[in-house]
Parts: structure tokens; C-alpha cells; sequence
């Protein structure tokens, strides 16, 4: 399969990956409390599929709380897209197709709106 991503973690600079990965989680077990669980019997990969249909499920109600929100989706996944690279010393594989699509639709860069992460950790 082209599109399955190494299951061998990318560097986690400052030790909190693991704890950023717990935090989606619980986010993700709330939201699937409102959507589709799998049965009891369900086999590991009926599971597997559910989860992935159950995030895409979220990610989309992202971009329906963005249109609500007067936020601008492509942004915030822009932004998303460099702190995730901070974050895995620019080795980790998720978002890389998405920063590269940006290059090859030479979209702009967009101003971040984020906290200028690299800036607070200064001041601390």
C-alpha cells in the first residue's frame, strides 16, 4: 500500500509527541460517543476502518465549525501542517503530501496566526 505511513515515529525534539497523540485521542474517543462504534465482534481491521472513517467523519465537521467560525480552513492547516514539522525536526510523514501540494499549487504563504511558538519558549 503506497499511502500507509512507517510505522516508525518521527524525532519528537521535545518529549511531548507521545502526550499530543493522547490528546487527539480522548478528542477523537468524544467525538465517536456522538457518531458510529463497532459492533463487539468486529475484527481489527472493521475497527481500524471505522476509526478512519469516523476521523475523516471529524475533520470534515472541522471545516463545518470553520465556515461558522469566519476561520479560514487552508490556513489553519497550513499552520497545522509547519508546528507539525517543528515538532518531528521536519522527519515526520504526516501533512509532507499536503506541504508539497502547496508548493505545486504555489499557494501563498499564508501569515500564521498561531503563537509564535519558538518566541514563548524564548521568553521562559
Amino acid at each position: 500500500m503506497a499511502n500507509m505511513i512507517s510505522r516508525r515515529l518521527p524525532p519528537d525534539p521535545d518529549g511531548m509527541n507521545h502526550e499530543r497523540a493522547r490528546w487527539a485521542a480522548e478528542t477523537l474517543e468524544l467525538f465517536e460517543r456522538h457518531g458510529e462504534r463497532p459492533s463487539m465482534n468486529a475484527t481489527e481491521d472493521e475497527r481500524r476502518m471505522l476509526a478512519k472513517q469516523n476521523l475523516s467523519d471529524f475533520l470534515a465537521n472541522l471545516a463545518h465549525y470553520c465556515d461558522r467560525s469566519d476561520m479560514d480552513l487552508q490556513e489553519v492547516l497550513h499552520n497545522a501542517a509547519l508546528q507539525y514539522e517543528e515538532e518531528t525536526d521536519g522527519e515526520g510523514a504526516q501533512l509532507a503530501q499536503y506541504r508539497r501540494l502547496e508548493a505545486v499549487w504555489q499557494i501563498s504563504p499564508v501569515k500564521p496566526t498561531a503563537i509564535d511558538r519558538p518566541a514563548l519558549r524564548r521568553q521562559n
